[in-house]
């Protein structure tokens, strides 16, 4: 793929360089050719004059070794006495066919100035009136073509084989450079095809193959990061499956033990009830993560009072915190949503039982729910063990239990609070937790207005 872009970005540059060159010299000749031949007819006009001149001033000269002697000074010369009588001067051995008629040749004898046709070769050609001996003749003088338009040409011909092979083989090396990044790229998509995530491109330039080059490596510690955390993911899967399907196997093996009571049968047919829940609970949990992050999970959003829905989870949940002897407020605004009930409510309900779990007895808890211009604020703040600031960044995190031995997240499989921040997030807003180690937590939900 590189090798054919290589070559068609160095055939496209030639291409251009080839054609702008092209275009360039037929635009240059067009607009300055005519005056070129002017200043040369010009020219001519004038050394013609300095000719006759020369010989007027000593007029006792051999016309012909005069002329012969000018014609050295690369100069082809005609002189006409009359149309059919003319002289030839030149260096060259073999005569150059006259390019006049005979009426130019009876113009200039009548004192006419003869100019050859522009964009012919007889543009080099003048006709000047040259009285000799009180005779009238016609002079015509050419430059010697070889000397000056073909060595123009000869000149601006090598002028742009020149530019055209320069710029070629500057066009090689400038693509060479173009292309070294774009060689690295895909040397580093092969090693990503691989499976090697552990890839930075090292790319100084600042044009679009530099953000390409910075998207390429973003993508590649985005790649990084989701392999480490499928690897976490299943680590951690096959974690919580194996610990309650172990208490199984080993409780149902005692349980073939004929020699164990009644008591303690029951004892162990009740562990493996729990822990068959917790399965349960686990694959459910799995299921409804999966679900939600497919962007497939089915949204039923309706207009509803949230006030009322978190009153009626507050008493649902009212046998748990009678229990502890929780003391629990509410400060509820009358506010009405558009959103998936089923789903907030299983928001609701994990932040309430998380509070309840963690707070000791006696303790409180307060629901406090407000609405803003712009946004609806739901706040859960308990008086339970606390998060430490050093685990409060990862408690979203799927599987992450933090610490036991020191933290409220001693418990349960860690997908409960990360399934409620995608269901928030899913409803375009946000949730952070507030937490001092030992005294306090709070979780604000904040949702837009607009859902």
């Amino acid at each position: 793929m590189i090798r054919t872009l290589y070559f068609r970005l160095v055939v496209t540059f030639i291409g251009v360089v080839f054609i702008s060159l092209v275009i360039s010299f037929f635009t240059a000749d067009i607009l300055y050719r005519q005056d070129i031949e002017k200043q040369i007819q010009q020219t001519i006009v004038r050394q013609g004059k300095e000719i006759i001149s020369l010989y007027q001033q000593n007029p006792s000269k051999n016309i012909d070794s005069y002329l012969k002697s000018i014609s050295r000074l690369h100069y082809d010369i005609w002189l006409f006495t009359n149309s059919k009588n003319g002289k030839y001067f030149s260096v060259n051995s073999k005569k150059t066919s006259a390019p006049f008629t005979n009426k130019d040749i009876q113009f200039v004898k009548k004192g006419g100035i003869y100019y050859g046709k522009p964009n012919t070769k007889s543009f080099q050609v003048v006709g000047l009136p040259f009285q000799i001996n009180n005779q009238p003749h016609a002079l015509f003088i050419k430059l010697n073509e070889l000397r000056f338009s073909e060595k123009i040409n000869q000149i601006v011909h090598t002028i742009l084989y020149s530019v055209f092979i320069i710029g070629s083989i500057l066009i090689l090396i400038a693509s060479q450079y173009l292309v070294r990044p774009l060689k690295a790229m895909t040397s580093a998509t092969k090693k990503l095809s691989q499976g090697n995530f552990d890839i930075h491109l090292e790319v100084k330039q600042k044009n679009e193959l530099g953000t390409l080059a910075h998207s390429f490596n973003r993508m590649a510690k985005e790649l990084r990061e989701l392999e480490q955390m499928r690897q976490d993911f299943v680590s951690n899967v096959s974690h919580e499956i194996q610990s309650p399907l172990t208490s199984i196997r080993g409780y149902s093996e005692m349980l073939k033990d004929q020699t164990i009571s009644i008591e303690e049968r029951t004892a162990f047919l009740d562990i493996i009830q729990q822990e068959t829940e917790r399965l349960s609970r686990l694959s459910e949990n799995l299921l409804k993560l999966a679900s939600l992050e497919s962007n497939h999970h089915p949204f039923h959003a309706e207009s509803y009072r949230l006030d009322e829905q978190l009153r009626r989870l507050v008493a649902f949940l009212e046998p748990q915190w009678s229990k502890k002897q929780l003391k629990v407020t509410v400060k509820l605004e009358k506010i009405t949503v558009f959103a998936d009930q089923d789903q907030l409510s299983q928001v609701w309900l994990n932040l309430l039982s998380n509070s309840i779990k963690f707070t000791p007895d006696e303790g409180s808890i307060h629901i406090q729910l407000t609405n803003t211009e712009r946004q609806i604020i739901v706040q859960v703040t308990d008086t339970g063990i606390g998060i430490p600031k050093d685990v409060q960044p990862h408690i979203f995190d799927r599987f992450y239990t933090g610490d036991p031995a020191r933290n409220r997240l001693k418990s349960g499989n860690g997908l409960g609070l990360s399934i409620a921040k995608k269901i928030v997030e899913l409803h375009d807003g946000q949730i952070k937790v507030d937490s001092e180690e030992g005294k306090t937590t709070t979780f604000t939900v904040t949702l837009p207005k607009q859902i």
